[in-house]
């Protein structure tokens, strides 16, 4: 949905528990017209389908969002200074089939979300 239009994958990096993803941020984007006009701000809907949409591609799957555990957004993401992130993310999959993401959205020491999900793989 948003990948190669608001976002492109720059580089994945499988890990023991899940999978390191680099991005770049396309600041030219519709979105970013919108929120906000001569001062862009990434939406933090826009950080969870990101982590959704790379977790699909890490799984190979499609997934539901069941549920947001914990979402904190600890640092303003302006595309126009911050032109590509590192997406740390930790993938477990439960008895129950629920697949649990953890992870952290940065860039170098700078820690812009922590973030805990849980998805239902859609059959």
């Amino acid at each position: 949905m948003l990948n190669n239009t608001f976002y492109t994958i720059r580089k994945r990096t499988d890990t023991e528990g899940g999978v390191d993803y680099r991005v770049s941020l396309n600041a030219s984007h519709v979105i970013y017209e919108a929120h906000f006009p001569g001062n862009p701000v990434t939406p933090g809907v826009c950080i969870i389908q990101m982590v959704k949409e790379l977790v699909e591609a890490y799984r190979d799957t499609t997934f539901f969002l069941r549920t947001i555990k914990n979402v904190k957004f600890m640092k303003v993401i302006d595309p126009r200074i911050v032109g590509e992130l590192t997406f740390a993310l930790n993938v477990t999959t439960q008895d129950d089939g629920m697949t649990i993401v953890s992870g952290i959205v940065g860039e170098g020491d700078t820690i812009f979300s922590k973030i805990n999900l849980i998805f239902e793989e859609v059959k």
